[in-house]
């Protein structure tokens, strides 16, 4: 079976979010480093923090994949379906022969161009009723594109939760720590610090990670706005503007 772009992405940053914890290895236990990013001193490698890390790179390839589809797109603009000649007028044959240049094309660029072309046909050349298509299309466009960064906004959420879990889960194991040993003990502060420690630093390294990916998110999603925009532009100016109502 044929797997689709998501999923080999998906797949690619599942292996490599693996292999970023298993490289965790390589650093020695008692590190500072290695107890904030991978809790390498408990219970390794079923960690709050590996847990997270797989969170993470999941929302890497989420917006890695947004990315392939704004470059698919910003391809469809650089194309030739349409012509730029400033005097170019589109008759009923130019119609025909631009609906089977992009009719098997995959970019979402050709595939508004064909559905204005069959608008433009089946409205008996009507320009308003084209115009109106493309008004149509694009808010769908920008529909579909907030309800795809829904999984996204979704894993921003989600870090931060696990975090706070992992707190709550650090404070508990030292209260509970606390009440098994007494004070003598000359490993009783120890063995709560190392409890307490990674009850914060599952709150950090989550926070950290849903900052980075909520900057990018708003970094691509601006982009694919603005590509948006320019699709818009791009069939107004070389399309719409040249038709001719009969």
């Amino acid at each position: 079976m044929k797997l689709s772009t998501h999923a080999k992405i998906l797949l690619i940053v599942l292996i490599a979010a693996l292999a970023f914890v298993m490289l965790s290895f390589l650093i020695p236990q008692g590190s500072k480093l290695g107890a904030v990013i991978f809790d390498r001193d408990n219970h390794y490698p079923f960690t709050v923090q590996n847990l997270m890390w797989v969170i993470f790179f999941v929302g890497l390839g989420e917006l890695i994949y947004r990315m392939v589809l704004l470059r698919e797109l910003n391809t469809g603009l650089n194309s030739d379906y349409l012509s730029t000649d400033p005097n170019m007028i589109y008759d009923a044959d130019d119609i025909i022969e631009l609906r089977s240049k992009v009719y098997n094309k995959k970019d979402k660029v050709a595939q508004l161009i064909n559905l204005l072309t069959l608008r433009y046909q089946a409205s008996n050349y009507s320009v308003s009723d084209t115009h109106q298509m493309l008004n149509s299309q694009l808010e769908l466009m920008q529909y579909r594109l907030d309800i795809e960064y829904s999984s996204i906004r979704y894993i921003t959420w989600l870090l931060p939760t696990i975090g706070f879990i992992g707190t709550v889960l650090g404070i508990s194991n030292s209260l509970s720590t606390a009440g098994s040993k007494s004070t003598s003990d000359p490993d009783f502060f120890l063995s709560i610090s190392i409890e307490l420690a990674l009850a914060f630093n599952t709150t950090f390294l989550a926070l950290v990670m849903s900052a980075i990916l909520v900057f990018l998110m708003h970094l691509i999603t601006a982009k694919e706005e603005i590509g948006i925009e320019s699709c818009a532009k791009y069939c107004l100016n070389n399309f719409i503007s040249r038709l001719v109502s009969k």
